[in-house]
């Protein structure tokens, strides 16, 4: 009877164990099916549309400060964390672009700001790729209407820079805004390039209000940016997509395309300024561009620039330099295209009116490609006249003067001629 008893029990433990909420697996791990998971925002992502698209990588100067995860299967990125939605945000409109070769587009450089928190001055530093891309015209009515000054809008085309600022007259809290508009001009194809918000230096793209920069995160300075992609293909390949309209472009960046003339020997130097006249107590700037159509290596570069102290002031420009002591030309912008390994000499000897610029490279290719060196910040000081920057030139009296070399040969203009291989400018000052 005990027996019976026992192999009863036994037989009812195992029913328990091999059955209902309580069921184990011979290792003692439940077999009932886990509950199901929530659908993930990537799989809600690939049900159907989403009502914000993000670029397939993060910014390349400017990155978001949230952690960005890439599916190797192609799908839309996302945040794995909530962003927050009353932080400032600048951004490109449409985020997704997609045209052929030789077509030309819009993108609106947009604000959401649903704190509506104020601002009174905008830097934009936009970067995109030249082999691929060519900004053409800008639009900025609406900002020009409020600025206390004309905005700049300066285009750099071989490094592949626009530069965008204003100051208002008073502070501004739009809660979504198109604060303006570049139009573009597809050149070649590719799957991918982006339009992306970018910095030089230390300087980054910035929305602010007196010295509080409101983008983002305000610990994180570099945060509160989405950039835009775009895909280049061939006519036969390319889809139909609705832009913007570009009615209303004028064109206007500052300096616009650089019409250099060809010259069929060695590098030549050009004094090119911004403007070709300018008011009395006006800035400007003047631009120190190289063209090598031949190719010819070069390892030293030394540039000794006169201008008339009396009537033009040389103003320190040195965000992003190399060369920072004392007053200083520009070269921040420029180190990626022109990456000298010997800095030399960055000096405004205003006193006497002499601009010493020197470097060199143990690399002999790196003035092969056309581009702006540096360039001059100046304040005219003297109105009604006409005054100019010239090179000086070597005299065979005086070590002190503009030279490119390579082994100690000259290559700027002909082998000829010391003095040849140079533009120099002229600027008329109004009262």
């Amino acid at each position: 009877m005990t027996k019976q008893i026992l192999i009863i029990v036994l037989m009812f433990l195992w029913v328990v164990e091999f059955s209902g909420e309580g069921a184990r697996n011979s290792y003692g791990k439940s077999t009932k099916p886990p509950p199901k998971k929530p659908p993930t925002p990537s799989k809600i992502a690939r049900r159907g549309k989403t009502s914000i698209k993000r670029s397939r990588r993060p910014t390349r100067s400017r990155p978001t400060s949230r952690r960005v995860s890439t599916k190797s299967s192609g799908y839309i990125s996302r945040f794995n964390m909530q962003p927050n939605l009353n932080n400032v945000v600048l951004y490109f409109s449409p985020l997704d672009i997609r045209k052929r070769v030789g077509e030309e587009f819009v993108t609106a450089l947009a604000l959401s700001n649903r704190a509506t928190r104020y601002f009174d001055r905008l830097f934009i530093i936009i970067s995109y790729d030249p082999e691929y891309l060519e900004p053409t015209g800008c639009k900025d009515e609406w900002l020009r209407s409020l600025a206390s000054t004309p905005p700049s809008a300066k285009v750099y085309y071989d490094e592949g820079y626009v530069v965008y600022e204003a100051q208002l007259q008073q502070p501004i809290n739009p809660d979504k805004k198109n604060l303006f508009f570049i139009k573009w001009r597809a050149l070649k194809p590719t799957e991918f390039t982006q339009i992306e918000f970018s910095g030089l230096g230390n300087t980054f793209t910035t929305v602010a209000h007196g010295e509080d920069d409101i983008l983002g995160e305000p610990t994180d300075d570099r945060d509160g940016v989405i950039s835009a992609s775009v895909t280049i293909t061939t006519p036969a390949e390319a889809e139909e997509a609705v832009m913007p309209s570009s009615s209303g472009f004028t064109g206007y960046f500052e300096g616009g395309t650089l019409q250099i003339p060809e010259f069929s020997y060695g590098i030549h130097l050009f004094l090119m300024p911004e403007k070709e006249t300018v008011h009395l107590n006006e800035e400007f700037s003047v631009h120190i561009y190289l063209t090598n159509k031949e190719r010819v290596p070069a390892d030293n570069l030394e540039l000794v620039i006169q201008y008339n102290p009396g009537v033009i002031e040389v103003v320190d420009y040195d965000e992003g330099n190399w060369i920072t002591r004392g007053i200083n030309i520009f070269d921040g912008l420029y180190h990626e295209a022109f990456p000298f390994d010997y800095q030399i000499k960055n000096l405004v000897a205003s006193d006497k009116g002499v601009i010493y610029y020197k470097m060199g490279s143990s690399e002999p290719d790196i003035l092969k490609n056309p581009g702006t060196l540096a360039t001059i910040k100046c304040k005219a000081r003297v109105g009604n006249l006409t005054t100019g920057l010239r090179f000086i030139m070597p005299d065979g009296k005086n070590d002190n003067a503009t030279r490119v070399t390579f082994m100690n040969y000259d290559v700027l203009g002909s082998p000829d001629d010391l003095k040849d291989g140079i533009t120099n400018c002229f600027i008329k000052i109004l009262q």
